[in-house]
């Protein structure tokens, strides 16, 4: 037997089984239904497996698995279409092509496209059955609910304008029309079995081909629509994954599951899945004491979870959550090492935190203001590491982030030996004194309100650019760094060579010891320091406010390509400024003049001094 005839045989058992398993009727509709699914089904399922079939073990295997990509629910359901489709003789059935096939089935090459097109006749069927009002052109029939209800899709302006009308909100007054053309949106209307509309939804994909976002739920003057008609659609929330939490919090509704079913949220069932994001806000009771709360076993978050004010009685948290876990003001915390988090763990304001070891997080970890003594072993981290008001005290040498720590206002006295390359290093008043010589940093680090007696002597730029700012820091030696702003803080000593590639900023702190030779894009110097340098090399600027010294010190060799002069009292300009060299001054009104040292110099010889 050829490879085709082998399949093809495979084809026809299985369209074989299915009709002697879910079809229901007479020997006649059996004959006719039998072909119209041979022709559908069986000529996809053909389709699925490639002409060059092998009827090996391994090729048949492969086979079999293409062969069952669909459920017995999806065949019942083309069956069922396919019997209605007979009994009423539809006029489809007679369009057919040059080979006596109906020309609708051959446009299919999936199952599900057999399925769609499934539904979309159980639509109009139902329709007919429940008396569904529908403008053929503007709406389409998106589903039908208990009691008489439904649902229809607006497709025109001119269903916008008759859904405004009569439900007095202003979806029709044509700001939204351009949007019944991006395929991004979408509107509904809830409808009873008069056809009167109860409630009108919008709702945008969250990113292209994703799931939606309900933009507006509204019922009448534009009002929240009563509850038990919001809970209506829950149906077509779950069909298009629609985020419904804002509403949920805002109106205090019950939680949409991701099943369509709405639940109260302070008695979830075990396994709940929901829809999109949930916020459990617990309260707190006349004693002062925060209201017990328990998440349910194998709870499935499809969005972010936050909990606040709850007493989570030290039940391991053992849940997945697509987006961010957030915990504030809450106490009796546990975060178990099986808990599936794709996003954030933030916990804030809370009091009795514990870790548990080998927990991992799929972004960035936030402890702020929180009560836990220690980070635990085995922590991987997929973003950044923020601690600020904590007692932990060490940061463990096997712990694993993105290089992106943040540390405020902490007892933590130094890094880990292991650690001397960051993204962006930002400490603020914490217990840190000393660094290690050399620190690689892809971005930025910030060190402000510290006291540190030792290094970093070298900061390397590992990125595209690297900024280093000390604000209110007391230091012994000035790291050499391709960006270096110092400001209000107190340093010991500069190298005696300052060179780099960027800009160095000293802005009113102070310095004992002064660089002997500095070269950088831009040099600029704010109020008192002890010397100008010995050579200043300023590629791109050099900038003096409010610095000791009448304009540019003698005794230093200048290489500058440009000046800005602010509160500088200036007698002469130094002879190493070219006359061509830009100059930016400043007046007594605090106007900014743009003019050349050549200009400058004129004004020089006119008057005794100038004040800039």
């Amino acid at each position: 037997m050829s490879n085709e005839k082998t399949r093809d045989c495979m084809v026809q058992k299985l369209v074989d089984a299915h009709l002697k398993e879910s079809f229901f009727g007479t020997q006649a509709e059996f004959e006719a239904v039998k072909a119209l699914f041979q022709f559908s089904f069986g000529r996809v399922i053909a389709k699925t497996i490639s002409d060059d079939f092998n009827p090996s073990v391994e090729g048949m295997i492969d086979s079999f698995v293409a062969l069952r990509d669909h459920s017995d629910d999806d065949v019942r359901h083309i069956l069922d279409w396919l019997l209605s489709s007979v009994r009423n003789n539809e006029a489809w059935i007679g369009r057919k092509d040059e080979l006596g096939r109906p020309k609708k089935l051959m446009k299919f090459s999936t199952v599900k496209d057999i399925v769609k097109e499934a539904d979309k006749a159980m639509l109009k069927a139902n329709q007919k059955l429940l008396g569904v009002r529908i403008v053929e052109g503007d709406e389409q029939l998106e589903m039908t609910l208990d009691d008489g209800f439904y649902v229809v899709r607006l497709l025109t302006p001119a269903a916008l304008d008759r859904e405004s009308a009569q439900m007095q909100h202003c979806i029709g007054h044509g700001g939204y029309d351009r949007r019944l053309e991006d395929d991004e949106y979408r509107f509904w209307s809830l409808r009873d079995s008069f056809g009167k509309a109860h409630a009108t939804v919008e709702a945008k994909r969250q990113s292209h081909g994703g799931t939606f976002k309900a933009l507006q739920i509204s019922g009448k003057q534009n009002r929240f629509p009563i509850e038990n008609y919001a809970l209506m659609l829950g149906p077509l929330f779950a069909k298009h994954q629609i985020d419904i939490s804002r509403y949920e919090r805002q109106y205090g509704i019950k939680v949409l599951g991701y099943d369509g079913i709405f639940h109260d949220r302070r008695n979830l069932p075990a396994g709940f899945v929901t829809a999109g994001d949930l916020k459990i806000e617990a309260a707190t009771n006349a004693a002062k004491q925060k209201d017990k709360v328990k998440l349910p076993e194998g709870l499935h978050v499809r969005g972010s979870l936050t909990v606040e004010n709850a007493d989570l009685q030290h039940h391991p948290i053992d849940i997945r959550v697509e987006g961010d876990l957030i915990i504030k003001n809450s106490t009796n915390i546990r975060i178990a090492s099986t808990i599936k988090l794709a996003g954030d763990l933030n916990i804030a304001l809370s009091e009795d935190v514990a870790i548990e070891d080998d927990v991992t997080i799929g972004r960035s970890l936030t402890l702020a203001m929180a009560e836990i003594n220690e980070l635990p072993k085995g922590l991987k981290i997929g973003g950044a590491l923020f601690l600020k008001q904590t007692p932990i005290t060490i940061i463990p040498e096997d712990i694993e982030f993105d290089g992106n720590l943040a540390l405020f206002k902490t007892p933590i006295a130094k890094l880990p030996a292991n650690m001397t390359r960051f993204e962006s290093l930002l400490i603020n008043d914490a217990g840190i004194t000393a660094f290690p010589e050399k620190i690689e940093i892809g971005k930025n680090m910030i060190i402000e309100n510290m006291k540190v007696t030792k290094g970093p002597r070298v900061i390397e730029q590992v990125g595209e650019k690297l900024d280093v700012r000390l604000v209110k820091v007391e230091m012994d030696m000035a790291p050499l760094t391709s960006n270096l702003q110092i400001s209000q803080s107190t340093i010991d000593a500069f190298p005696e060579v300052y060179e780099t590639e960027g800009d160095l900023w000293i802005m009113n702190s102070k310095v004992a010891r002064m660089p002997e030779k500095v070269s950088a894009n831009v040099f600029g110097l704010i109020g008192d320091l002890p010397n100008m340098p010995k050579e200043v090399t300023a590629r791109f600027l050099l900038s003096l406010d409010n610095t000791p010294w009448q304009g540019l010190p003698e005794g230093t060799k200048y290489n500058v390509n440009s000046l800005h002069l602010q509160s500088v009292f200036l007698r002469e300009l130094h002879s190493d400024i070219d006359d061509e060299t830009p100059i930016i001054r400043f007046d007594l009104m605090g106007m900014q003049h743009k003019i050349t040292a050549g200009e400058l110099r004129k004004d020089l010889a006119e008057k005794i001094g100038i004040n800039l």
